[in-house]
């Protein structure tokens, strides 16, 4: 990423039609309105990056894990809400 917002689309990057999707980002430094995505853990940053994800991947996939450590490195999973459980 190199510090850089995400681009309008990531379609280049990420296609709908897998059951699971694991996203990190690193140096993630630069400043974004904290109002913009403030659902989301991490960073401005890191939050501008995760909302384009979702934004990406759409309301067919949700969240199901977050891990924001301090050296800059988060990462985060999408799970297809029509996936089978493993209970």
């Amino acid at each position: 990423m190199g510090n850089a917002p995400p681009p309008d689309s990531l379609g280049a990057w990420i296609t709908p039609g897998h059951m699971l999707y694991a996203i990190g980002t690193q140096e993630c430094e630069y400043s974004v309105a904290e109002a913009e995505s403030a659902s989301t853990q991490g960073s401005g940053c890191e939050r501008d990056w995760f909302a384009s994800v979702h934004n990406q991947l759409g309301e067919q996939y949700i969240r199901v894990r977050c891990n924001v450590d301090n050296s800059g490195i988060a990462a985060t999973s999408y799970g297809n809400r029509g996936g089978s459980r493993c209970d």
